[in-house]
This record gives C-alpha cells, structure tokens and sequence, in this order.
C-alpha cells in the first residue's frame, strides 16, 4: 500500500518545510510532523506484487509479516484496524549516530512478524499512517507498506507448471562448522 495518493502522488512525494504544512496533514500536538492517512479496506489499498493488481485474492487474509519503506526524515509508520484503531503493525525507524559514518541517516526500519498470524477480512477497513520531521523540506520521500501474506488455499502440485525434483544428500557443510584449534575440519554424522 502508498500513502502518496493522499498528496495526489504516486509512490514518490515530497515533505513541505512546517510553515508551509497544510493544516490537515499536521500531526494534532505537533505542527511540525507531517502526518499522512489514508482508510480503505485491505482489497483497495494492497496490491499483489510491487506493481501488481490490487488484492483479489479470498475473503480472510492471514497477515503474516508486514514491512515498511519509508526515506530520511520519516518518523514512524503503521497500519491499524480502522473500526477500532486497533495497531495491526508499528515500523520504527533507526538513525544513525555514527558522526563520519551515518549520522542522521535513517539505517534500519522495523520488521513486524505476526505470530500467530492475524486473520483480518479482505474487506475490512485499515487505515495507514505515515509521519514525518517537517522541520525542513524534504524531496523524494515514500510511505509504502507491504504485507506477507496467507490466502489458506492450498497449492497442489498439478497446479502450477513449475515443478522440481529434489535430492539433498545427506552431508555437513564445512564452511559451517566452528574451526578446531588444529585447524582441520572434520565432518562427522
């Protein structure tokens, strides 16, 4: 899912300076946090594939891990249930500190890994969130949310036209095995 159309954008947008912040996309307490909202049930806003049709898929969806994409200067993201304002999955963003190395560069962004999986219907209404530092212009920035997925149909091998035969046999991998104080590597079974 994109929070850009909410800008009328598509993927790319762009954070303007807080003084110049419309009033609806101001995070309330904060002038200074851009805060984007887009609502829609999870068959309009997902997509199968990075640029793929939107969800067609059954009418439970279990959610099995969520990622976020976002560019310096973003905040926070996340998807919630709509109805209750429930967090279905939170992306916290990680800053560098490191003075000649990274600095203020967002480093590392959440992973969200739902265990159990959370079964939610397709048509269910979720809202995604996405905030960023106003504090000064910001080009060329992204809100995209992707979620793992499963649809609880099961594969059958005649299904698909891809099909393999696999043998593994049965050894260890050297190149794994902590190294004796000799030096010599043995596997053993």
């Amino acid at each position: 899912a994109d929070i850009s159309p909410v800008v009328g954008k598509a993927l790319e947008y762009d954070v303007p300076s807080w003084e110049r912040l419309p009033l609806l996309q101001r995070l309330p307490g904060n002038s200074k946090v851009q805060h984007l909202v887009r609502e829609g049930s999870f068959r309009e806003l997902f997509h199968h594939d990075f640029f793929g049709k939107l969800y067609h898929e059954g009418d439970q969806v279990a959610l099995l891990r969520c990622v976020g994409h976002a560019h310096v200067a973003a905040i926070g993201m996340r998807i919630e249930d709509a109805a209750t304002g429930a967090v279905i999955c939170t992306h916290n963003m990680y800053y560098g500190s490191q003075p000649t190395t990274d600095k203020d560069y967002l480093v590392r962004i959440s992973v969200e890994d739902l265990d159990p999986p959370r079964i939610i219907g397709s048509d269910q209404q979720v809202r995604i969130v996405a905030d960023y530092n106003a504090t000064e212009f910001h080009t060329g920035v992204m809100g995209m949310f992707f979620i793992f997925y499963g649809s609880h149909e099961m594969i059958m091998q005649n299904m698909t036209a891809f099909q393999a035969q696999l043998c593994v046999p049965r050894r260890c991998e050297a190149l794994r095995l902590s190294r004796p104080s000799s030096g010599a590597v043995e596997c053993q079974e």
